[in-house]
């Protein structure tokens, strides 16, 4: 689904390293740009290539003396000392794995490696030590042409975070492209990129496991309820959770507390003990849709079952949803 994909009948440029670093150098004296993210087809071999992006860097950093941000792609094939060099230069490098299992890329691409991949992955989250990066390691994963399932997504974005280092994992959306194997698929629906996005993120910064989150039979997220609440309907062995008491870990999983109104209510019960519900939504947190979730000295602030209730008799109508709630109390 490429368009600069190869074989594909479209007008191609190349830059010589000193073109472009002169080009850029001149924009970024001028105020007109402040940062780099630089990226290049395939031309004869990965290596190749890559040695191009490297000798454009470099002469940035030392002939030009750019000491703004760089971010530098890494090319399939690339070797670990060429990943070592551009790690010495950027700011940020970027990897793209494009899709979640080695069968989802196959559909997507012969030409590229799922192992090959992995593997400069895992050279990246070593050479950190060494060459520790401001902004990190970076990697996409496309959704909605290879027949990935969310499951899929969010269990490798959960591997790509807690094994191999890498700071963010992008998920992308599929678009057809014309004069491309995939033109005349379907791209994803806006909902289903939504909710992806959502859950990436409550594994990025609240520390869910990516196969820990409520799918539906067909491993994939519910649309019309977001991940978080989801989650909450499908674990009622959680809740409710004691505001004065409950650890940091656990008001993050009450919908409409994120990190940062946990961390002020926890600063805040240090001084005393939270007394009443303005308190809770002075702390940053969405207090109606956390409220049947919680309890406030043993009292609760909302009512879950008739909650749960309300939820059941909204989403009953959406056949769509194919989701694990919890039984409503009779």
């Amino acid at each position: 689904f490429c368009p600069w994909r190869a074989g594909r009948e479209v007008t191609r440029a190349t830059l010589e390293p000193d073109e472009l670093a002169v080009a850029f150098d001149s924009a970024h004296r001028a105020g007109a740009v402040s940062g780099l993210r630089l990226d290049s087809g395939v031309a004869r071999s990965g290596p190749d290539s890559m040695d191009r992006l490297l000798h454009t860097a470099t002469l940035l950093r030392n002939r030009y003396g750019f000491e703004g941000y760089l971010h530098l792609k890494v090319l399939p094939g690339a070797e670990r000392a060429q990943l070592q060099a551009a790690m010495s230069l950027a700011d940020r490098v970027s990897l793209n794995l494009e899709a979640p299992t080695a069968e989802r890329l196959a559909t997507l691409t012969s030409e590229k490696s799922f192992d090959g991949l992995l593997e400069r992955l895992g050279w990246l989250r070593d050479l950190q030590a060494e060459f520790p990066l401001q902004s990190g390691v970076a990697t996409q994963m496309v959704f909605g042409a290879g027949g990935e399932t969310d499951r899929e997504l969010l269990a490798m974005a959960q591997r790509l975070y807690a094994e191999l280092g890498v700071r963010r994992v992008y998920l992308s959306p599929f678009r057809p492209v014309l004069a491309t194997p995939l033109e005349g698929a379907s791209p994803p629906s806006p909902l289903r990129q939504a909710r992806l996005a959502q859950a990436e993120l409550l594994i990025r910064r609240y520390g869910m496991a990516g196969d820990n989150l409520a799918f539906g039979p067909d491993d994939h997220l519910a649309a019309y309820v977001d991940p978080k609440m989801a989650w909450a309907l499908s674990h009622p062995e959680r809740f409710p959770v004691e505001v004065n008491t409950a650890t940091f870990e656990e008001l993050i999983r009450v919908p409409g507390v994120g990190p940062l109104s946990a961390r002020r209510l926890l600063h805040r019960r240090r001084e005393r003990l939270v007394r009443d519900p303005r308190e809770i939504a002075l702390c940053g947190a969405i207090f109606r849709r956390a409220a049947p979730f919680l309890t406030l000295n043993g009292h609760a602030t909302g009512n879950l079952e008739q909650f749960v209730r309300q939820e059941l008799r909204r989403l009953q109508d959406r056949p769509a949803v194919q989701l694990p709630l919890w039984d409503a109390p009779s």
